[in-house]
């Protein structure tokens, strides 16, 4: 089993560019934004019931969740 993302939260602020990024991928990966952005602001068990909106307020965070959408549109997740 592989092992979770370690998401370390910091106090960087999210650009409106980062946070569109990652809202226009997860319209791409769920079909339409009423849906994205259910699972962003969601708990998600392989984020330890952090919402994704919470987490990608941290360059790690918002890779992780690049990264988790990725798996998602590609059918490897939990």
């Amino acid at each position: 089993m592989r092992k979770k993302p370690s998401v370390r939260k910091q106090s960087v602020p999210l650009s409106s560019g980062q946070y569109n990024k990652v809202l226009e991928r997860a319209i791409s990966v769920f079909g339409n934004q009423k849906l994205a952005e259910e699972w962003l602001g969601r708990p998600c068990r392989y984020f330890n019931g952090e919402m994704p909106s919470a987490i990608i307020t941290d360059p790690v965070g918002l890779q992780a969740v690049e990264a988790y959408l990725q798996r998602i549109e590609h059918g490897v997740y939990q």
